[in-house]
């Protein structure tokens, strides 16, 4: 799942769920925002797929 790799990276391999807070929530949604593509690094992701991720 495409979302839980950009997750994993976001968090460098680590999150416990106690680390789950509304801050941390907000700050994976600005990355999604600004992150580049796993596939095609050279792209960002698109405003529609950050917001399907942020939905999942």
């Amino acid at each position: 799942m495409i979302v839980y790799r950009h997750f994993e990276r976001f968090v460098n391999g680590k999150c416990s769920f106690g680390d789950v807070t509304i801050e941390l929530c907000n700050k994976f949604r600005e990355y999604l925002l600004t992150a580049k593509q796993l596939r095609h690094p050279k792209l960002t992701i698109t405003r529609n797929s950050a917001a399907g991720y942020w939905s999942t």
